[in-house]
């Protein structure tokens, strides 16, 4: 049995800078040409990449994306599930949902 190489923080940074620059490089070709990586900035890093705005459909507004280089796909482990109050749960006409296990949550007629 082999044992897998360890990697270090070096190696680590250099392929997350090259994922984050790959993705980045693919947004700006595909999607809108403002796209682009940014720049770390320590503790107050805001995001991997921006430059990304949404429709007037959705508001209008700018999101940023962080970027994670995995060997598996794990949306969303290690953080804490939000609890949804009654209030930011309410769907909008024609919108579907999901519940924790993926099965469809039917929209209520009300």
């Amino acid at each position: 049995m082999t044992n897998p190489r360890k990697r270090s923080r070096r190696s680590a940074k250099s392929a997350g800078a090259r994922f984050e620059r790959a993705i980045a490089d693919y947004l700006a070709e595909h999607y809108d040409d403002r796209v682009d990586r940014r720049p770390k900035t320590g503790a107050k890093d805001r995001g991997d990449i921006g430059g990304i705005r949404l429709s007037q459909a959705l508001r209008g507004g700018r999101i940023v994306i962080e970027c994670k280089d995995t060997t598996r796909t794990e949306l969303g482990a290690g953080r804490p599930r939000p609890r949804p109050s009654a209030a930011t749960t309410t769907p909008s006409p024609g919108s579907s949902s999901t519940n924790a296990a993926g099965s469809p949550i039917p929209a209520s007629s009300g």
